[in-house]
């Protein structure tokens, strides 16, 4: 689902992507992995068309992606998750969930109806009953996630990148977007999970890959190693 051949981007002298590759297949979590300033910030805004590479190629379901274009990109079937989640508040959970796309109307009137029963429908996909039509500022955290997992649903995206999504939760709220996470697999999203809570990630994922200094230096199924030979990898 998202192939990555041959990355590399420098900033002056720091060359913070060196010849990356990496891949994601549908229904799979792909954590990613490294310590701060490995690049895998710089990597994730390359994906999300934030940042043009040096080199390289991205492509996501066999489309290759147009880099430097954020709305390039979410037309080509990725939709980010960043750790600061992007809600509005003044607005409804429905509003937010279809935030930036087209939304039930009859003569330019929206009709409010149909796009909460739409945004339901979403959450109920997700495991989640939330009420829709609540200001998004009232939500917990995890509901705010819940919130920005919809919002990718409504996308139809089949790339979803998360970036640390667990920081402002819970043990109990983590769970539940485990669960949520799951859901998502089930439809056959592909997930780039970014996290540096490594129990979480030999919970959640399937495969993983460690950046070191810009450069891919481990990568493989989650079964066959463990959170002391990640460790390893790392420093």
């Amino acid at each position: 689902m998202l192939a990555i051949d041959g990355l590399s981007k420098s900033y002056g002298d720091a060359l913070v992507l060196d010849d990356v590759d990496l891949d994601v297949k549908a229904g799979e979590v792909h954590a990613l992995l490294g310590e701060n300033g490995a690049g895998k910030s710089t990597l994730i805004k390359v994906v999300s068309g934030v940042v043009t590479p040096d080199r390289g190629r991205v492509a996501v379901a066999g489309v290759e992606l147009q880099f430097g274009s954020p709305h390039a990109a979410m037309a080509t079937g990725v939709s980010t998750m960043f750790q600061e989640l992007a809600t509005v508040g003044g607005l409804s959970v429905a509003e937010n969930v279809f935030l930036g796309r087209p939304t039930p109307s009859r003569f330019g009137i929206v009709r409010r109806g149909a796009l909460n029963r739409q945004a339901r429908e979403l959450f109920a996909s997700l495991g989640q009953s939330i009420d829709v039509t609540l200001d998004v500022d009232r939500l917990s955290p995890v509901q705010k996630t819940m919130t920005a997992l919809a919002r990718s649903l409504s996308q139809r995206a089949p790339l979803l990148i998360m970036d640390e999504p667990t920081a402002a939760l819970t043990d109990a709220e983590t769970l539940e977007l485990f669960a949520a996470i799951h859901r998502l697999q089930a439809h056959g999203v592909a997930i780039l999970y970014v996290s540096h809570r490594l129990d979480e990630v030999v919970r959640i994922a399937d495969r993983y890959t460690v950046l070191r200094n810009g450069r891919r230096v481990a990568s493989g199924p989650v079964a066959e190693t463990d959170v002391a030979a990640i460790i390893a990898c790392l420093a």
